[in-house]
């Protein structure tokens, strides 16, 4: 198991007395369980990159509760995503046993219909519209625009320059580490399914988790998934259209029309304008900025 999931399990002390580790005493017993999440590079203004993912991280935290006496039964997880100074995490409400059934079969729901919708997507690539579903419904749900689409425009736009990555946005950056969270928290959860199913469960709740578990199976590896000089072909992969068949299958979107576009093209011309009218470094407003000091170095 990733080193991270394995400090998480080995907190409950049922399985680290299996695992033959040092007892766990009383006191560290009735302590909050801790995540540590890898660090994501993402924009520091915007929403953490972990965040459309949480519902699936919620799920495979739970699922522990299924092997463990109930005496260590645990509603709340905390979840560090970033290390600060006397930081306690995130607390994360997850799913009782009872909802776990339900949640399994709304995942599986949403990879059949991605399925349906997008059928020469492969297995692995399923993982990808997955994702994209996952920005699009937080998105959706917040009222605010959808990043997938704003990448899509951007990366078209860059799409004829010599080294792109050079002119990267941060909507770029920030939808890659999204990205980047969403595949690390399907891990999280094949990983502690795998242990669940494992453990030599009742056939009756095995049998509900057997159906994701082996969905989860396709999920290609971290050192398999592109770079970030790479993120064009996360869209290519999903063939024409792909992220509006996404879209439209939450928010009933359409196509952008020729109004909305031709807006488009006006906005990044008057940016185009702006950037050119801006006003040498020398001058006093620019001096009294700190980071200016920065291009010196």
């Amino acid at each position: 198991m990733d080193p991270r999931i394995s400090e998480y399990v080995l907190q409950y002390p049922y399985l680290a007395q299996i695992a033959r580790q040092v007892e766990v005493t009383e006191q560290s017993h009735s302590q909050t369980l801790h995540v540590f999440l890898p660090f994501l590079l993402d924009n520091p203004v915007k929403t953490n990159g972990w965040e459309i993912s949480t519902t699936i991280r919620q799920l495979a935290y739970s699922l522990v509760n299924l092997i463990v006496p109930e005496t260590q039964q645990r509603p709340i997880v905390s979840e560090h995503r970033k290390q600060q100074v006397k930081s306690s995490g995130r607390e994360l409400q997850i799913p009782s046993t009872s909802e776990i059934p339900d949640a399994c079969t709304a995942i599986m729901t949403l990879v059949f219909q991605l399925q349906q919708n997008l059928p020469g997507l492969s297995k692995s690539q399923i993982w990808t519209a997955f994702a994209i579903h996952q920005d699009v419904e937080y998105s959706h749900s917040r009222a605010k625009p959808l990043l997938s689409k704003l990448v899509v425009q951007q990366l078209t736009d860059l799409e004829n320059q010599s080294d792109m990555r050079k002119n990267f946005t941060w909507d770029i950056v920030q939808f890659f580490a999204q990205l980047q969270g969403s595949y690390y928290s399907f891990r999280i959860l094949k990983q502690i399914m795998a242990l669940v199913v494992s453990h030599g469960l009742d056939q009756s709740i095995v049998e509900l988790l057997l159906p994701l578990h082996q969905q989860l199976e396709s999920l290609p590896k971290l050192c398999g998934l592109p770079g970030l000089d790479r993120i064009a072909s996360v869209f290519g992969s999903l063939g024409n259209g792909g992220v509006s068949i996404i879209t439209s299958q939450i928010a009933g979107d359409s196509e952008p029309t020729q109004s909305t576009q031709e807006s488009r093209r006006a906005l990044k011309k008057k940016r185009k304008r702006e950037k050119s009218a801006v006003r040498p470094l020398t001058s006093r407003e620019n001096q009294n900025n700190p980071f200016n000091l920065l291009a010196d170095e």
